[in-house]
């Protein structure tokens, strides 16, 4: 037999022995990655509905007979929708199988089953690759886009494996990419782009902290300023970690239409302070009071989106507090910019009219806005 065929049936043969024996009931929507030396072995429990075309008979399963038939045109995908990378650098694919195994499965309902594969097949299929690399120690990255369709195929759980080292990453299709065994402050500065993206992309939270710097007038001290984002940061906080860390967990289309009404409270508030004196007549204990409580609405909110991008497995309160402080780099650049707009238009006089008869049109229309998205958002929740 010549080497090279030879080489290549022992690199098979190595990569099922050790895959075959991590892929005994393994659980769906999971994977594991095993690194020995310049080599990964990689298993993974994909969901059918990830590749509905290959589904002949559109029953959400794959059976041994369209397993068979389109055996080549699955690993295509998965190729394109696994990949793993030095860095930059694509790793070199050495293997790939995908089979119809039994294994564990997960309904719609949350429950842990063994799927036995039945002749109409299972629900979830296997697949076990081989990837290789030139130097000891890569940095390893995984790009990955292979979610189902259901609401409970949107998670997908990796686990790889180095020597004692074993690390978890929570890919969803709005993360679908990690690199593994960075550093914790990597992992900071990772998480506080994130919160800083999400705040500055916000827009209802940002309407909330416009109506919030719309309701004073500029000549507010920085007391004022610190009491109220200090309120606003500490009510999210409690919100945001008792939601990520399972303790109180509210629907999150409810979430999203409470937020709006939040919107539609302060801007009614500042209307009725502009409409009868002119001028805010609140003092900074009771702005902060109202911002308080809106504000533990609006971190269930942010709670709902960390969950969406997921938490770092191995640094779950480094990573939300990260977050956290990118969300507040991100608001505090926000009120900088409005205020110093604010004070180059009235130095220019070109917006004098906005005090008070402007707040009054502003605040008028983010009423109108806000209660209109309210009144669709409970239409969608219901």
């Amino acid at each position: 037999m010549d080497l090279t065929v030879l080489r290549r049936v022992l690199v098979c043969g190595a990569c099922l022995v050790a895959a075959v024996s991590q892929a005994h009931l393994m659980p769906a929507q999971q994977g594991t990655v095993n690194l020995q030396g310049k080599a990964a072995f990689v298993v993974l429990a994909v969901p059918v509905s990830a590749m509905p075309q290959f589904d002949d008979n559109r029953d959400g399963r794959f059976s041994a007979q369209e397993m068979a038939a389109h055996r080549d045109g699955i690993e295509a995908q998965v190729q394109a929708g696994f990949q793993l990378f030095d860095a930059a650098q694509s790793l070199q694919l050495d293997f790939i199988q995908a089979s119809e195994e039994q294994h564990e499965s997960v309904d719609a309902s949350g429950s842990l089953n063994a799927e036995l594969l039945a002749p109409a097949g299972a629900r979830h299929f296997l697949v076990l690759m081989k990837w290789s690399w030139t130097r000891e120690t890569p940095r390893l990255r995984l790009q990955f886009n292979l979610f189902g369709k259901e609401s409970f195929e949107q998670q997908f759980s990796i686990k790889v494996l180095r020597e004692k080292q074993a690390e978890v990453a929570v890919l969803t299709p709005h993360h679908t990419g990690h690199v593994f065994f960075r550093g914790s402050a990597e992992i900071f500065q990772d998480y506080v782009v994130l919160g800083v993206e999400h705040i500055l992309t916000g827009w209802d939270h940002l309407l909330f902290l416009f109506t919030i710097i719309i309701a004073t007038q500029a000549a507010r001290s920085w007391r004022y300023w610190l009491a109220v984002l200090s309120s606003f940061t500490v009510a999210h906080s409690i919100t945001l970690g008792l939601s990520l860390f399972g303790v109180v967990q509210p629907p999150v289309m409810a979430v999203e239409a409470l937020i709006m009404l939040s919107i539609s409270l302060m801007a009614a508030l500042n209307l009725s302070y502009t409409w009868r004196v002119g001028r805010v007549s609140t003092s900074t204990k009771t702005q902060a009071a109202i911002v308080f409580v809106c504000g533990l609405l609006h971190g269930f909110g942010f709670a709902a989106a960390m969950s969406a991008m997921g938490l770092h497995a191995d640094y779950r309160s480094l990573s939300l507090l990260a977050f956290n402080v990118g969300i507040e780099l991100g608001q505090i650049a926000f009120l900088l910019v409005v205020l110093i707009c604010a004070g180059l238009f009235v130095r220019i006089r070109w917006m004098i009219v906005f005090v008070p008869r402007g707040r009054l049109l502003l605040n008028g229309a983010i009423l109108l806005l806000s209660l209109v998205v309210f009144v669709l958002r409970v239409g969608e929740s219901v």
